[in-house]
């Protein structure tokens, strides 16, 4: 089991272009941050699986990062829940401009957000899209990137799904007192918990993606177990 903290250590995350684009609405991001609520301050909670695919090759932009030995993963199964807790991650730290229990933000958006090189004038981001249209969505509207080039005009479903959670994080948060947002962020780094699972070289990652994601059936005792 790993906490957001340790999945996102010296680790990126990419969607590649078979998942469909972001599908949560209100009602799961909801309850997702019920769920973050009700949570006691150090008490875990089991958020799922994250199951992914070691990368052997990367964009041309991120190859500084994996020639240093960073991890990069292609995400099979559980984009959903990190591209929903990426985008609460990056509204705390807008709204922070000092630190989060002790941390500096600068740090934390290091660790969480994006890496910039040593000129500062390209970032790599821990968590993002290879499908370039919703790349840019995510990097320009929710990241607030300006250096990428997006048109709004042409947003998806999927795109106004991410532009939608950005909002309710946002007004969420908006209602918090310093010391609430500090507890939050406590809570979102290192209280949930995830199966974090490496598909191993042999399987055919596109197979075991359509079987977890086979919809329309009832789920069997032992999958629910």
């Amino acid at each position: 089991m790993k906490t957001i903290a340790e999945m996102f250590n010296n680790t990126y995350f990419r969607i590649p272009d078979y998942q469909r684009g972001y599908a949560w609405t209100d009602k799961q991001l909801s309850e997702f941050w019920d769920d973050i609520e009700d949570l006691a301050e150090n008490q875990p909670h089991y958020t799922g699986t994250i199951f992914v695919e070691k990368m052997k090759e990367v964009a041309p932009q991120d190859r500084w990062l994996f020639n240093a030995g960073n991890l990069f993963y292609s995400v099979v199964d559980g984009q959903q829940r990190l591209t929903t807790v990426s985008i609460l991650l990056y509204e705390l730290l807008k709204k922070e401009s000092t630190e989060y229990n002790e941390v500096p933000v600068e740090k934390l958006i290091d660790q969480y957000i994006f890496t910039s090189n040593a000129t500062g004038n390209s970032r790599v981001y821990h968590f993002s899209y290879l499908n370039n249209e919703q790349n840019d969505c995510l990097l320009h509207d929710i990241f607030e990137d300006k250096q990428i080039i997006f048109k709004s005009s042409s947003l998806t479903a999927y795109d106004q799904n991410l532009l939608n959670a950005k909002n309710f994080f946002a007004e969420k948060i908006s209602c918090l007192y310093k010391s609430q947002r500090d507890i939050l962020f406590k809570k979102v780094s290192t209280a949930l918990k995830f199966d974090f699972k490496v598909i191993d070289d042999c399987l055919d990652v596109q197979a075991v993606f359509e079987t977890m994601n086979n919809r329309g059936k009832p789920l069997t005792v032992l999958e629910i177990l």
